[in-house]
């Protein structure tokens, strides 16, 4: 059961680990600038955007899955707030089937406008992901623990599970402090993975209202991003 002498334990949690993500993203950002040139620089932008994933890989793990299972395990989040357990997968799974699809053609339309207008104005196709699905799905999961750290950790502030959507602001507040991700949107072969991210994290919201499963959001994320991964090859 929600309680409020949760309120205070969780919110210095949340306070710690939006000054860890600010202090490292606009590290790297001036670090970034200072050993880059101007042309280097936006290729750099989709990869610091998002999140502390930029930093070293034990860093990355540290901060985006032991952090939220450090917060399990003192007591200040439960299994349940995080979608861990408790899940009912039979009428779940229909749920995040159609979730899915309609993200997917959502995240398609926008794709397909966005490639046309870099054509139409004389830039190159978006940019393959470059990656192995083993890491694609190994950066999901870092992005989907970090969310569901943020989505858990409003919910026990508000009580209630609205505090999904709570959850959702923080991110994007997160975000918007990160200099990479505002810069970020002036690039338009950036543009596209930021907005993915983007349309990702509300469509993980909506997902975990209906199923409270995080499970099925990390599935729904790396299906989309394996297919959205090949670029315009």
């Amino acid at each position: 059961m929600l309680t409020t002498l949760r309120v205070l334990p969780i919110g210095w949690w949340l306070v710690a680990s939006l000054l860890l993500n600010v202090v490292a993203t606009n590290l790297s950002w001036r670090i970034c600038n200072r050993t880059v040139g101007r042309g280097q620089r936006a290729a750099a932008l989709g990869k610091q955007a998002s999140s502390m994933i930029t930093l070293p890989a034990i860093a990355g793990f540290m901060y985006n899955i032991g952090l939220p299972y450090a917060a399990l395990l003192a007591g200040v989040l439960t299994p349940e707030t995080l979608g861990l357990t408790e899940t009912h997968w039979l009428t779940s799974t229909g749920i995040a089937t159609a979730m899915t699809a309609a993200t997917g053609v959502m995240l398609w339309l926008y794709r397909r406008d966005l490639r046309r207008g870099l054509l139409e104005n004389g830039g190159s196709a978006l940019p393959a992901a470059h990656a192995s699905p083993l890491v694609t799905a190994w950066r999901v999961a870092f992005r989907q623990a970090h969310w569901a750290f943020y989505r858990a950790a409003a919910i026990v502030l508000l009580g209630s599970y609205t505090g999904v959507f709570g959850g959702c602001g923080l991110v994007l507040g997160e975000w918007t402090l990160n200099p990479a991700w505002r810069a970020g949107w002036s690039d338009e072969r950036q543009r596209w993975s930021l907005t993915f991210d983007l349309a990702l994290v509300f469509a993980s919201a909506i997902l975990f209202v209906y199923t409270r499963n995080a499970w099925l959001c990390v599935t729904m994320h790396t299906i989309l991003a394996l297919i959205f991964a090949q670029g315009d090859r």
